[in-house]
């Protein structure tokens, strides 16, 4: 899916890659509550990796799309950093939350982020390639 992302970063923007990868995070959360066979689990699998594909593609491209170019090594250090941190305290915390309540609610809680952050991209974040277009 390497090739899929990083042909629609470079054609339309971080922008859309984010989106598409936030959708198909949606889609293999919910497989996973409701999958009731391993090749339901499988697919959900194979959506999750794809998503984490574009979400990585879409990081490295909303790097490029703002700011300098002379401040891009720190804005890639920055986004690393902070995805970093995530990625460590994200396993842990769902863990925690996953040994009180279960596996669903992990689930579920990270589906409502995910469409949390699908309404923020599609209601307040404006494509920068397209914003420049309409200020020159």
């Amino acid at each position: 899916t390497n090739l899929i992302w990083g042909y629609l970063g470079d054609k339309f923007g971080f922008r859309v890659t984010f989106i598409g990868a936030l959708f198909l995070w949606v889609i293999a959360g919910v497989l996973m509550i409701f999958a009731g066979t391993v090749p339901a689990f499988l697919i959900a699998f194979f959506l999750v990796g794809a998503a984490q594909s574009g979400q990585q593609t879409s990081s490295s491209t909303m790097v490029l799309e703002f700011g300098t170019r002379d401040d891009m090594p720190m804005r890639l250090a920055l986004t690393q950093t902070a995805q970093g941190s995530m990625r460590a305290l994200g396993p842990l915390i769902g863990g925690v939350v996953a040994q009180f309540t279960g596996n669903v609610p992990v689930f579920a809680l990270a589906i409502l982020f995910q469409i949390s952050a699908l309404g923020v991209l599609l209601g307040i974040v404006k494509e920068p390639r397209t914003a420049r277009m309409g200020s020159v």
